[in-house]
């Protein structure tokens, strides 16, 4: 966003296209966040009883399938706005 603030200027003005360049990956990040929210708070036991045994289940898999999951959220760049390059983050995963 500091690539699109002039020496001076509103500070306030990029936000718009910041917002528009950041909000599908925040927005895929809250959705995901309120699938697991969903599960966590689940109560009917034979629900339980089947999270539950998922998550034992993908506890077995290997690391590279969970982190592969979590890459959309950790292997990121952020938005190129006023023509700057962005520098990746990348997640590493083992095994």
């Amino acid at each position: 966003m500091a690539s699109l603030l002039a020496p001076g200027s509103d500070p306030a003005a990029p936000l718009p296209a910041y917002t528009v360049a950041r909000l599908p990956r925040t927005t895929r990040i809250v959705t995901g966040s309120r699938r697991i929210g969903a599960l966590v708070t689940l109560r009917s036991p034979a629900a339980v009883l089947l999270r539950d045994t998922a998550l034992t289940i993908g506890g077995l898999l290997p690391d590279r399938f969970l982190l592969g999951r979590s890459a959309p959220t950790y292997n990121w760049q952020a938005p190129a706005l006023g023509g700057q390059a962005s520098v990746p983050f990348e997640c590493q995963g083992g095994a």
